[in-house]
């Protein structure tokens, strides 16, 4: 459920981190960055800040952080990666 006092289109996303699905809900116009920050303290993980960690969308392309979620339906799924983890192809 979103938080309550948002405005404008909150939108819920699942990052999956190790297999874990983490529900986070943002702004449309908010960086994918700040999805990221969320889902990672949602998670416990505590191995650094957002920047090293890799995002790809489900059909495995690679996100820059600062791309917005206004071209993501509700509910898209996002895998997280650590960089020193991270696959070198989709």
């Amino acid at each position: 459920m979103p938080p309550s006092g948002t405005i404008g289109a909150v939108r819920r996303m699942v990052f999956v981190l190790e297999g874990q699905e983490i529900e986070v809900y943002v702004q449309a116009t908010d960086p994918i960055e700040t999805g990221v920050r969320m889902a990672l303290v949602k998670s416990g993980e505590t191995l650094g800040t957002a920047n090293e960690w890799q995002v790809r969308d489900e059909k495995g392309g690679l996100l820059s952080l600062s791309d917005r979620f206004l071209s993501f339906p509700t509910g898209s799924r996002f895998y997280l990666y650590a960089w020193r983890e991270a696959p070198t192809t989709p």
